[in-house]
């Protein structure tokens, strides 16, 4: 009996640890990690981590385009090529299956939000889309790159 409960103590460890480090139970969380780079993710890796699937796919065939600026020509966490960001806080919301975290902040002392709609993937939270608003504009990445509204996490 103590040989095979050790068995199932010694089974259910090695699976914590073999968890994906990156399968994040919070979406709130993942948005936190994007905001603490230094910069938005440009290697494969970095989006898929990131990313919905059909949106992953789309912002790595944007930046393969070297000849000429992509959809992405903006940090899409500030809304902005340029910022320095003060105040930064989020706000979780569960919405049916998913989640919006919404990132509020002033840049150059402009006040700013930014929403992330989550999806839960297999892997764990992924952005399925991210909108923004200021004075000038609205903007959602998923129009952007000519994305369905439908999210393929």
């Amino acid at each position: 009996m103590a040989s095979r409960m050790t068995f199932w103590l010694a089974a259910c460890l090695g699976l914590l640890l073999a968890a994906p480090a990156t399968a994040l139970d919070d979406p709130d969380q993942l948005v936190r990690q994007l905001y603490r780079r230094d910069s938005i993710p440009v290697s494969n890796a970095g989006v898929d981590r990131f990313f919905a699937r059909d949106l992953a796919r789309a912002m790595k065939k944007d930046m393969k385009s070297k000849d000429e600026v992509g959809v992405l020509d903006f940090d899409y966490r500030y809304g902005a090529q340029d910022f320095e960001v003060t105040e930064l806080t989020f706000k979780k919301q569960a919405v049916g299956n998913g989640a919006t975290v919404t990132a509020s902040f002033k840049n150059f002392a402009k006040a700013e939000v930014v929403t992330y709609r989550m999806c839960i993937a297999a892997k764990g939270w992924r952005i399925a889309d991210i909108a923004g608003a200021s004075d000038e504009e609205r903007w959602e990445l998923r129009k952007m790159f000519k994305l369905p509204a439908r999210t393929v996490c």
